[in-house]
């Protein structure tokens, strides 16, 4: 099904007057008055999409979720993990914004976690898959100890402004995963 040209301007509308408002502060202080106000509309257009900021928030971090799972099982089943972390670092890059404030506590606190969950989801079995000699319990751990290595460094490169490329950052995330990995690939 088509969304028309108009009402996806509007809902684009929306969310960028929901994003400016949620940098500032958080999502239990923004008000549809605000909201209609920022993006030029009327309460009733907000109400055909929305029920509250609270469900505008929702609706956009399961779209996030749901963008971001569809990009790794398209990439993850796939030979090439380069091209896959280059496309997901691009995708970042490319949302950073919107990522970013969602991620703050003035948006949903456990926001993160799902992401890590759904990660966890669709990657997990993939590293496991490579760790034929290990428990779950231990290729749990594995999966776990690569996914906050790589989360910091995402965090720093978030933090310096993004400057490296994503081939530049998929280079070095794999170059520390298969040193983490090799000693359990003997």
């Amino acid at each position: 099904m088509k969304t028309d040209a108009r009402v996806r301007y509007t809902k684009q509308a929306i969310r960028t007057a929901f994003l400016t408002l949620l940098a500032r502060k958080p999502v239990a202080q923004i008000t549809v008055t605000q909201l209609c106000e920022m993006a030029q509309i009327n309460r009733a257009t907000f109400y055909k999409h929305y029920q509250d900021p609270f469900d505008l928030l929702q609706q956009m971090e399961d779209e996030s979720l749901l963008h971001l799972r569809d990009n790794v099982r398209q990439f993850a089943t796939g030979p090439d993990v380069r091209r896959f972390l280059i496309r997901i670092l691009e995708d970042l890059r490319s949302r950073h914004e919107e990522y970013t404030i969602m991620a703050t506590p003035n948006a949903d606190p456990d926001f993160p976690r799902r992401v890590s969950e759904c990660l966890y989801r669709e990657v997990a079995p993939k590293v496991g898959s490579s760790l034929p000699g290990l428990s779950d319990s231990q290729k749990r751990m594995v999966y776990r100890f690569l996914e906050s290595g790589g989360s910091g460094l995402l965090n720093d490169w978030f933090e310096q402004g993004m400057k490296e490329s994503p081939e530049e950052v998929s280079d070095m995330i794999l170059r520390l995963s298969h040193a983490a990995l090799a000693p359990f690939r003997r």
